[in-house]
């Protein structure tokens, strides 16, 4: 059975994640990323200027993908420290159409695929119009 690690923010709570996954033949546990809304904005404008690596995981996240087959995050920082931190990572899920927060190169070098959520933001820039 694969073992999903969900990390949570202030923008998708790990809740949201985890009834999207009832019923699935798969362990579910969650942690949630630290700070309030705004230091959790501000770290993802930092990554998305500088990159992935710009800014450092939380030690309790990082315990907590330790077993991890698949993440699923939404502005969680998943640079090479998170990645190989989880030797049995084998997916990376974003609830986001950027992949600014995930190092893609490092994920891709060890075969884990990453998958993002493309037209999620669809609605909003439709609005826009």
């Amino acid at each position: 059975m694969d073992k999903v690690v969900v990390i949570g923010d202030n923008f998708i709570g790990a809740e949201h994640y985890a009834k999207s996954l009832a019923g699935q033949d798969v362990s579910v546990s969650s942690v949630d990323l630290p700070g309030t809304k705004e230091e959790q904005h501000t770290a993802q404008q930092v990554m998305e200027f500088k990159g992935p690596n710009s800014v450092s995981p939380d030690a309790k996240v990082l315990a907590a993908v330790k077993d991890a087959n698949i993440i699923t995050a939404h502005f969680a920082p998943m640079g090479k420290e998170l990645i190989d931190a989880a030797p049995n990572l084998k997916l990376i899920a974003v609830a986001r159409a950027g992949l600014e927060n995930v190092d893609v190169e490092t994920a891709t070098k060890r075969g884990i695929a990453v998958v993002p959520a493309f037209g999620r933001n669809a609605n909003a820039v439709a609005e826009l119009q």
